[in-house]
This record gives C-alpha cells, sequence and structure tokens, in this order.
C-alpha cells in the first residue's frame, strides 16, 4: 500500500501506485536538483500529515493564550481601577478626618495665651 499527499493530507493507495495527481503535486515548485526533490517528496509523505496537526495544534495553543491573556489584561485593568478608587476614597477619609495644620497652630496660640493669662 502506498501513500499520497493531497492537500497536506496522506491518502493511501491500495494497488501501491502513486497517481498523476500525486506526482503533479510533488512538482509545483521544482527543486534544485533530482535527489533534493526525492527527500521533498519523502519528507511531504512521511511528515505532511503530522506537520498539518502541529499547526493546528499550534493555532489552538495561539488562540487559547490570546484570550487568556485579553481575559488577564481586562481584570487587571479592573483591578487598578477599583484599586485607583479605594485609595482615592481612603485619601479623602484621612484629610476630612484630620485637622488642618493650621488650625492645630491656632488651637495651640489660643491655649498658650490662656495659660500665659492665668
Amino acid at each position: 500500500m502506498s501513500s499520497e499527499l493531497n492537500n497536506g493530507k496522506i491518502e493511501q493507495h491500495p494497488n501501491g501506485r502513486s497517481s498523476k495527481k500525486n506526482h503533479e503535486q510533488m512538482n509545483q515548485h521544482p527543486p534544485t536538483s533530482k535527489g533534493d526533490s526525492n527527500v521533498d517528496q519523502i519528507r511531504n509523505l512521511i511528515f505532511g500529515e503530522q506537520m498539518a496537526g502541529y499547526e493546528e495544534r499550534f493555532a489552538q495553543l495561539e488562540k487559547k493564550l490570546t484570550d487568556e491573556v485579553n481575559t488577564m489584561k481586562v481584570s487587571v485593568e479592573r483591578s487598578l481601577d477599583e484599586l485607583r478608587s479605594l485609595m482615592k476614597q481612603k485619601t479623602e477619609e484621612v484629610e476630612s478626618a484630620s485637622v488642618p495644620r493650621k488650625e492645630i497652630a491656632a488651637s495651640l496660640e489660643e491655649l498658650a495665651k490662656a495659660l500665659r493669662g492665668q
């Protein structure tokens, strides 16, 4: 039984002979020498289907990785926005709860005058 490459897939022929279609596909890109042609044909027959599988798997992995990176990017951006909002809120709480320095200084001066006046 022989194998034939058809659009990146290996086809088995029960009669053991390759078809004219197979021969034409192998000769679409003429090699630099006859030895190279035979090696290319053998490589395509042996690894063609396997390489197509690898390409498909890499495409799936690339899509999955891209999707996960985009999901993580959205999550990080959301977390940063929440953190900024929380920091702004806490800063405002601290500012409103604290007594301004000028008021503290004025109160201390009044206390000092009152103590001196006793």
